[in-house]
């Protein structure tokens, strides 16, 4: 196994030596582009929804973002009225020979009782993603994480392993419904299907708005297995750093639970 300092964990993979890293891509939406033209929302056949339902996720989950990153900041989980508990946030975004992975350190508040999280994904070009955990007292120990627990909260917040590694776009049906208007920019609806046993994904279906011109992801609804709306994802707002636009904030909210949690990056 390798080892690695606790300033950046890397789980176990051939060839790891690290170069010129990553961009959050996958939630990154490059600004800084003209409005296009307004978009029509008329629907495709369905031989062609599912064609060109697989070119976009395939797009997505295969392109390996260009610079390495390092950012902090905050998730403010609110559980209940005026109930909110804030999780220091470290994210590291890192590209190697073989693959990409996305590291994420959530160490809780003083006042927190819950278990600090040390996690990554590991992105593999036409392959499925991985999930890894480590804990904090050795962060070079990683082990990986079987599916169904990937499914599970991450640091007790309305985020999972998985809705942080955009595990949808790995599933089997991808169905581009239409384009239209979200946010005052012209997207693809994609609709993806897990074909996957419940135990695997708390999810049915996700819905999602992927802006036409940058490949960045605006919005998502996720739906239960009963195909109730469970969850809401959202880009919030950006940030221009070093000449280009960024996440900074998003957030996704339980609306069955009602509970929210807000990923706030300290972009400088």
């Amino acid at each position: 196994m390798n080892r690695a300092s606790s300033q950046a964990p890397i789980p176990p993979s051939p060839g790891l030596a690290p170069r010129a890293g990553i961009l959050f891509s996958l939630l990154l939406v490059l600004a800084g582009l003209g409005r296009g033209p307004a978009a029509r929302a008329a629907e495709l056949p369905l031989e062609e929804q599912l064609r060109e339902g697989g070119r976009i996720a395939a797009e997505l989950r295969s392109s390996p973002p260009g610079e390495e990153i390092n950012f902090k900041g905050r998730l403010s989980i609110r559980e209940g009225v005026n109930k909110i508990r804030e999780v220091p946030f470290h994210f590291r975004g890192l590209v190697t020979p073989t693959n990409w992975l996305t590291i994420y350190r959530a160490e809780p508040a003083p006042s927190s009782t819950n278990a600090p999280s040390l996690l990554a994904v590991m992105h593999q070009k036409d392959s499925a993603n991985s999930y890894w955990s480590a804990p904090l007292s050795d962060p070079s120990a990683w082990e990986p994480l079987p599916p169904p627990a990937a499914a599970q909260p991450f640091a007790a917040s309305d985020f999972t392993l998985q809705d942080l590694g955009l595990e949808f776009l790995h599933w089997p049906q991808q169905r581009a419904l239409k384009i239209e208007m979200r946010k005052g920019r012209p997207c693809h609806v994609l609709e993806s299907s897990p074909g996957t046993p419940a135990s695997l994904t708390p999810y049915r279906r996700v819905v999602s708005w992927i802006d036409t011109e940058s490949g960045g992801l605006l919005l998502a609804e996720a739906y239960d297995v009963s195909n109730k709306l469970l969850k809401e994802f959202s880009i919030n707002s950006m940030k221009k750093v070093q000449g280009r636009w960024q996440v900074q904030q998003m957030e996704i909210r339980n609306v069955q639970t009602r509970s929210r949690t807000r990923l706030d990056f300290d972009l400088q």
